[in-house]
């Protein structure tokens, strides 16, 4: 019996238990746990706010087997998530939203967050998911109360805090395919009872690369991470905390394994070579590559209770991330397309917020916020250096001067400084007892300075193999710099809503908003200062009409939303396949018309049931890029439907232990990874399925499972670009293969 038979008939059983179980008699007793969250900076139940917000236990984390940053989306409906460099930089989308321009200096739509720390650019946003509390996905702009103001949502993960008054523990030991090992550790322990604890969580893993080079012995896509983080609690007084986090992560790992689709009568780089013969996680990659990201996060969080109803918070942190990977875009056996992309980045942040809830009519948070980032970047790109001499003028060298692409090398560098200043106030009116109020308002500031940016060109000497200094490619002062760039851009934002109590099981939400993403510069230049440009904050306004109910005497919960997006200057980076030049430009305006259904269902005791629905109509209202007018095509990473589900059975339950049962799984339907909507690079629907089969003793101190994810083996991409005009064939990533392992947990 093969794994999808298996699966489809363990459904089938769930389904008929289901039914059986459906009976007053039975399902009065189990009802829905409440879930808590501080989407609005305080804790309440996510019933109880008009916010569409998908909460993750560390329960629900684990059953899925979640490890990183970048799976979270299969769990979220109307959340994507595309890998250009593969594990090291997910790209989230939520509800259309989402970024084109790969750079290393840019900050996305979607803002991440750690213990509420803004987690700015790629360097500083992949990492492990370990020894977590929780993680909460807003869907919709972030105008308000969240650090960085953001167009598309927030996702924030929220780790494990001390225990002040008894010592525990674990850990976790894991292996798999793919040459998989894996630990978790984590112990936590007061060291003067109710007043100061601390608390450290390790993690690693290794797994080997899932992309067969049959050209070279090390496979693409590997990754070896490892991090720790240590947490510190002392509470001198029932009205103040003090909160310290530290937190590190080096991840070292192959380049991404490219694969090729839509070779051109030339072959790949017009090499005449093919990806005949291969299968779709093989290649014949003449270079390995390495992947290598490295950041550390330290944050100390204070909240002090100045009253009864007023409380002061207030969150400092500092951040620093390297981000170094060295890929084969071509993945064939000759030196056609070598690429290498590095950045050194730095981060500070203070937050100071007030609270004032007395449980009358107007509650209130106000703060301000201020962050500090600098990044140092470089792009390196060789072009067709298999060729280098082939076409040669009288020196015999340098083809680089006749096309400015055969056997040349271009590199920029730059120095980024962005500061960011904000002041917010939103407040919450009890207008009866079932109708409240809610508005607020955000005025933001952000300068952003470009500075030391300079472009080279190189030239492939073949007789010494050595890249030789060609010339400065983009023209400037003394130095060979670009003169420095200053922008600054001021905006306000804000929302305002209605909530409507229906009964205390049932509330109807309306809510209007608004927000901005800040400008940004162009720094994948290489030719022509035209290339380098800043362009407008993208800008955004939403509204939202919602439900949240929870029904079946407390056994079924249903959150529904349908909103409405006008989308204006969407960032995107353009490539000219006739010139070879980048440009970053806005896309005028977008519209954006979705629908959302989340549920949970506890069918019984030992049966709950999970799922999501999303749905997206997007269109560029008015679009032209190189000439061309794109009006009317859809926004990229915007399939029109997509679905996530989770069953959760308990399918034994004695003394000695339980066993239980999660399969999940995801569908989308076909979308786009860029604004052409080119058909070649698009992704067509598919679904891809997981499952853990978990057993834990009696006393939950020991328990093992095995787990599989993409139990089908679908094969699927979570990048495309049209690459014909460069080099023959399209450039694409893929999603990952079928992976399975065992597990080990033990608890003290």
């Amino acid at each position: 019996m093969d794994s999808r038979s298996t699966v489809l008939k363990i459904l089938s059983v769930s389904v008929v238990i289901i039914n059986a179980l459906n009976s007053p008699a039975v399902m009065a007793k189990p009802v829905l746990e409440e879930v808590m969250v501080t989407a609005q900076k305080r804790s309440e139940s996510v019933q109880d706010i008009p916010i569409a917000v998908t909460a993750l236990s560390e329960g629900s984390l684990s059953a899925a087997k979640i490890d990183t940053s970048s799976q979270v989306a299969a769990l979220v409906p109307n959340m994507q998530v595309s890998m250009p460099f593969g594990e090291t930089m997910p790209v989230y989308t939520i509800r259309g939203i989402t970024m084109s321009e790969y750079s290393l200096n840019q900050a996305g739509p979607i803002a991440m967050y750690t213990d509420e720390v803004y987690r700015g650019v790629a360097a500083l946003q992949a990492f492990p998911l370990y020894d977590l509390d929780r993680v909460e996905v807003l869907r919709g702009p972030q105008g308000t109360l969240y650090g960085k103001n953001v167009t598309g949502g927030a996702v924030n993960f929220y780790s494990r805090r001390p225990d002040l008054s008894e010592a525990n523990g674990y850990l976790t030991l894991g292996a798999g395919n793919y040459g998989r090992l894996e630990a978790k550790a984590a112990f936590s322990a007061p060291l003067v009872e109710n007043k100061l604890a601390i608390r450290g969580a390790l993690y690693y893993q290794d797994v080997d690369g899932y992309v067969e080079n049959l050209t070279r012995g090390e496979d693409a896509s590997s990754v070896e991470d490892k991090s720790a983080r240590v947490s510190v609690l002392y509470t001198p007084n029932d009205n103040l905390e003090f909160l310290l986090r530290a937190q590190h992560l080096s991840g070292d790992g192959t380049g991404p394994g490219t694969l090729q689709t839509n070779v051109g009568e030339f072959g790949i780089g017009f090499t005449g070579e093919t990806r005949e013969g291969l299968g779709f996680h093989e290649t014949r990659s003449d270079l390995v590559g390495h992947n290598d990201l490295d950041n550390t996060l330290v944050s100390l969080t204070v909240n002090w209770a100045m009253s009864n109803s007023l409380t002061m918070t207030s969150i400092s942190a500092y951040q620093d991330g390297s981000w170094d990977v060295l890929e084969d875009a071509d993945g064939i056996a000759q030196s056609i397309s070598h690429n290498r992309y590095l950045a050194d980045v730095d981060q500070v942040s203070q937050e100071i917020r007030v609270s004032y809830d007395n449980g009358g009519t107007i509650s209130f948070i106000a703060g301000a916020y201020l962050s500090a980032e600098n990044v140092d970047g470089r792009y390196r790109y060789n072009f067709l250096h298999a060729f280098a001499g082939d076409n040669a003028p009288a020196n015999g060298i340098n083809d680089c001067q006749d096309d400015f692409f055969t056997g040349c090398t271009v590199q920029s560098t730059y120095e980024q400084t962005k500061e960011s200043y904000a002041a917010f106030i939103q407040t919450d009116f009890k207008v009866t007892d079932k109708i409240n109020v809610l508005a607020g308002i955000r005025y933001t500031r952000e300068d952003a300075e470009l500075d030391k940016y300079r472009a080279d060109n190189f030239f492939l000497d073949p007789a010494s193999g050595q890249e030789l200094f060609d010339y400065n490619g983009i023209p400037a002062d003394g130095n060979n710099f670009l003169p420095t760039l200053k922008d600054e851009v001021d905006r306000w934002g804000g929302n305002i809503g209605l909530e409507y109590f229906v009964s205390e099981d049932t509330m109807l939400y309306a809510s209007w908003s608004s927000a901005f993403r800040g400008g940004s510069y162009q720094v994948q230049g290489f030719y022509d200062p035209s290339e380098i440009n800043f362009v407008n904050p993208e800008r955004l306004e939403a509204i939202e009409l919602g439900m949240k109910g929870t029904f079946l005497d407390q056994r079924l919960r249903l959150n529904a939303a349908v909103f409405s997006y006008d989308y204006k200057d969407q960032q995107y980076l353009n490539t000219d396949p006739n010139t070879f030049l980048y440009s970053l430009v806005n896309a005028p305006k977008s519209s954006i018309l979705g629908a959302e259904l989340e549920g949970t269902w506890l069918a019984s005791e030992d049966l709950t049931i999970n799922f999501g629905l999303g749905y997206l109509d997007t269109e560029y209202d008015e679009l032209t890029l190189n000439g061309v007018n794109h009006t009317g095509n859809e926004l990229i990473n915007a399939p029109k439907w997509n679905v996530n589900s989770a069953v959760n059975w308990e399918i034994l339950q004695r003394d000695f232990g339980t066993v239980s049962l999660n399969v999940n799984g995801t569908y989308s339907a076909d979308q786009f990874f860029d604004a052409p909507n080119t058909q070649r690079t698009s992704q067509k629907a598919y679904a891809v399925l997981n499952a853990r089969l978990s057993f834990l003793s009696g006393s939950e101190r020991y328990g093992v499972s095995t787990w599989v994810r993409n139990l089908t083996d679908k094969e699927y991409r979570t990048y495309g670009f049209d690459n014909v005009a460069f080099f023959g064939y399209d450039y694409n990533q893929r999603g990952l293969p079928r992976m399975f392992g065992v597990e080990f947990i033990a608890k003290f």
